[in-house]
């Protein structure tokens, strides 16, 4: 009887290896497919990537001509003064300084009207005009 249980597990052990065999199998091939699969997609992505940062590298290396011939077309104009009438000048910070301190120096000063007499409410004697009565008002108005 152990004899008939040990070949039972033997066959049994037999017909799980064959298809967990057949199962790894087929797996394994199907990941070599996806290798190269993942491969041929990851050289198309670094192609790409390489062509794109060679236009934004031109892009670049364009602006930055750009900026160079803006700094040498302003450094041409600042070193050398203009010298025909018809060249615009080139407008410095003093200009509008001395613009500004000539129309400040044109406006008039104001001058105080000076008064010989004090106002009613500040005399030296009492006016009476918040007493009330109407005889006093008519008296410091007289």
């Amino acid at each position: 009887m152990d004899f008939i249980v040990g070949l039972l597990l033997l066959i049994g052990g037999g017909i799980i290896g064959f298809f967990a065999a057949r199962h790894f199998y087929a797996q394994g091939a199907a990941t070599s497919d996806n290798e190269a699969g993942v491969r041929e997609q990851f050289q198309l992505a670094s192609a790409q990537h390489l062509r794109e940062s060679r236009l934004l590298l031109e892009a670049v290396q364009n602006q930055c001509e750009a900026l160079r011939d803006q700094l040498d077309a302003f450094e041409s104009s600042v070193a050398e003064p203009a010298q025909d009438d018809n060249e615009p000048k080139l407008a410095f910070f003093g200009d509008q300084a001395s613009a500004y301190l000539r129309s400040q120096q044109q406006k008039d000063v104001r001058t105080k009207a000076v008064r010989d007499d004090q106002p009613l409410d500040y005399s030296g004697q009492g006016s009476g005009l918040f007493t009330g009565s109407k005889k006093q008002q008519s008296n410091a108005a007289e």
